[in-house]
């Protein structure tokens, strides 16, 4: 296990309080199952596990960017971090895994700041 990859997960707390003071019970809903998700993955590291994470994630992240589409800064900033995600998953993937956990760790911090930014 990758201890910082799985600390990182807890980052998902962030945008489940910011979503629950705003009321907006869809992103609190699906951060908590993001939170679940990865937490469940880098804990055990387990391979359904990682497709599970995965999938909800991809749900999560398209579900939001489409249903929340609109021409403002904080769309704006949340499809940069979406673009931002697809990128650093991409140069994760060429690195060694003690680096990739890095990039992966950094990929957290940013969905999270996605999440904020498309919560009503």
């Amino acid at each position: 296990m990758l201890l910082i990859n799985f600390l990182s997960s807890y980052l998902f707390i962030i945008p489940i309080i910011y979503s629950y003071y705003r009321n907006d019970v869809s992103v609190f809903f699906g951060s908590y199952a993001v939170l679940l998700t990865s937490i469940l993955y880098h804990g055990t590291l387990n391979p359904i596990a990682r497709t599970l994470d995965m999938t909800v994630s991809g749900i999560c992240m398209s579900y939001f960017m489409f249903t929340r589409a609109a021409f403002t800064i904080w769309y704006g900033i949340a499809s940069i971090c979406v673009l931002s995600v697809v990128g650093i998953w991409n140069i994760k993937s060429h690195k060694k895994d003690e680096e990739a956990s890095k990039w992966h760790s950094l990929l957290h911090a940013i969905s999270c700041l996605g999440i904020c930014c498309i919560t009503n």
